[in-house]
């Protein structure tokens, strides 16, 4: 391809905005067909059909020659972030179908209520869903009879990542999008997991008593036993109304529902409302690769502050009409669930790197930790399976307490209700998306997040 010109990037922006859609619903409906019949995986057509020159080299390199002023300069940058990540995306297109179809096909082994073979994914569904630490236990078996498939699949397409990052003249992979570099990105997600540890313990003991086992921590971070006030199936038009989304005007565009196994599958579903918010008010006014970035910590950490209403009595006494007892002790189940959530995302980035395979010795000291006994060996590289943007979602962590606690002092504790909030917040999505990150500022974060819990569960 030739050199692109300035004028160029508005049209390389459109494109890269077409194919990045295409792409996310092409996953979307990739998930949805393997889970309902796995043969139907390599029919959803091509992606990048409409646009395949901004997922090559030839623009990557010719972005990388532009010289231009500041401004246009952030727009080529942004740019070279997206087409990075989508000649990543369509390299790996066949390991994504590969791993949807190994989680779909039944090689697990379950005997209740009849011996049968099930899939990974339903074996998972089984864990979440079961009624007895007993039947959670043999579905956790059955998830990792099932995992080996995945597991190579998954070490296959991170020595592509590593390969095609070396044929950009790329010493790392994540290099090109990241925010915080990801030796120090190991380093707090350590920290994370350090800082944590003692409240983590103490609280999971409390939970669980002394004779627990590894599917009982699973079933109890779903929060089950904090059932009260909520609808009984999952809605857009509950989400938008109970973040305040919806007397605001804030038009979400759909996005899939997680399966109901608990209250965290209703505050999955707000972190997923947060992030669609945040996407939602920066469609108007800027480039989409200015609005938006592949390793999008601002989307996240709006995901964060919608999911961490209600860890709060205030939200749950008001919208889900609650009584403050019920409601302190449904905070206090989910405010225990939110910290299983912070501490396997620090485990998915010590466990994430393309570069370096995570040992055996690393995942038995993570399984320790985060479940309090050594997880089955079988499950290395397929749970806590990392996902291309787990710094981000880690940074968002380490961001969201003053983020959220900005929000309150400004706004209130129902800032998600007051209309001062949303102008403030269609603001804030005005802006490029890609932000500076102080890596000092995420060391206190850790010890902010940690305070936090200890807080609210010593």
């Amino acid at each position: 391809m030739n050199d692109v010109i300035a004028e160029d990037l508005l049209s390389i922006d459109r494109d890269v905005a077409r194919v990045a859609r295409d792409l996310a619903r092409w996953r979307v409906n990739l998930a949805a067909d393997c889970s309902e019949c796995p043969s139907r995986c390599p029919d959803l057509g091509d992606p990048f059909d409409s646009a395949r020159h901004v997922a090559g080299k030839s623009i990557w390199d010719a972005l990388g020659r532009l010289s231009l002023g500041a401004g246009e300069s952030m727009h080529r940058d942004a740019l070279r972030r997206w087409v990075y990540s989508l000649i990543q995306a369509r390299t790996g297109l066949g390991f994504e179908i590969a791993v949807e179809r190994a989680k779909a096909e039944p090689r697990g082994h379950i005997n209740n209520p009849a011996p049968r073979l099930v899939s990974y994914s339903e074996a998972w569904r089984g864990v979440l869903g079961s009624t007895t630490d007993g039947l959670a236990s043999e579905w956790l078996a059955a998830a990792a009879d099932s995992a080996a498939g995945i597991a190579d699949v998954g070490l296959r397409r991170s020595a592509r990542r590593a390969e095609v990052a070396r044929r950009l003249g790329l010493d790392d992979p994540g290099a090109p999008l990241a925010t915080v570099d990801a030796g120090r990105m190991r380093t707090l997600a350590a920290k994370v997991l350090e800082v944590t540890d003692d409240v983590w313990q103490r609280v999971t003991a409390e939970a669980l008593g002394s004779q627990a086992v590894a599917a009982s921590v699973f079933r109890c971070a779903v929060a089950r036993d904090a059932s009260d006030g909520w609808p009984a199936q999952l809605s857009m038009h509950w989400i938008a109304n109970v973040t305040g989304m919806g007397p605001n005007r804030v038009v979400l565009e759909p996005f899939p529902l997680p399966t109901h196994f608990g209250a965290a599958s209703f505050v999955r579903a707000m972190y997923s409302a947060g992030f669609s918010a945040r996407v939602a008010l920066s469609q108007a006014g800027l480039p989409f690769a200015l609005a938006r970035d592949p390793q999008f910590v601002a989307g996240h950490q709006w995901a964060l502050a919608f999911s961490s209403l209600a860890s709060t009595e205030t939200w749950q006494t008001r919208e889900l009409n609650l009584g403050r007892r019920t409601a302190s002790a449904q905070v206090r189940r989910l405010t225990h669930s939110a910290l299983f959530e912070l501490r396997v995302q620090a485990a998915r980035v010590l466990l994430g790197d393309d570069m370096t395979p995570p040992s055996s010795s690393l995942f038995e000291e993570l399984g320790v930790r985060l479940i309090g006994l050594p997880l089955d060996g079988r499950l290395r590289g397929v749970w806590p399976r990392a996902r291309d943007d787990d710094p981000a979602r880690l940074i968002a962590w380490l961001q969201a307490p003053r983020f959220v606690d900005g929000l309150r002092e400004s706004f209130d504790i129902d800032w998600y209700r007051n209309p001062r909030t949303w102008a403030h917040l269609r603001d804030l999505a005005a802006r490029p998306a890609r932000e500076e990150v102080d890596p000092d500022g995420l060391d206190d974060g850790a010890r902010i997040l940690a305070l936090a819990f200890e807080s609210a569960l010593g």
